[in-house]
């Protein structure tokens, strides 16, 4: 097997944010969040970030409407800003 494989140290961001159904801008910074200054210059290799409540809990969206716009609207708030991350 360690003929197919190497080992490697990754460090990896793990964080989750309650969103609370509200709604944000493209432009949003979340590099407080993403890239706290703890992490002493050194970017993670790999981030895992968990949304709560993309949506406000109604019973129109759990029921009726589709989440979809606002989940689109996170992927892209999230890639902007993991995209200024100097690696």
């Amino acid at each position: 097997m360690d003929k197919f494989t190497k080992k490697v140290n990754l460090k990896m961001f793990v964080g989750t944010w309650n969103v609370a159904g509200q709604t944000f801008y493209k432009d949003l910074s979340l590099m407080e969040f993403l890239f706290p200054s703890s992490l002493n210059k050194s970017a993670p290799d790999m981030y895992l970030i968990g949304l709560q409540e993309i949506v406000a809990l109604s019973a129109n969206y759990v029921l009726i409407s589709s989440n979809q716009p606002k989940v689109d609207q996170w992927k892209i708030i999230l890639k902007n800003n993991l995209d200024k991350i100097n690696r």
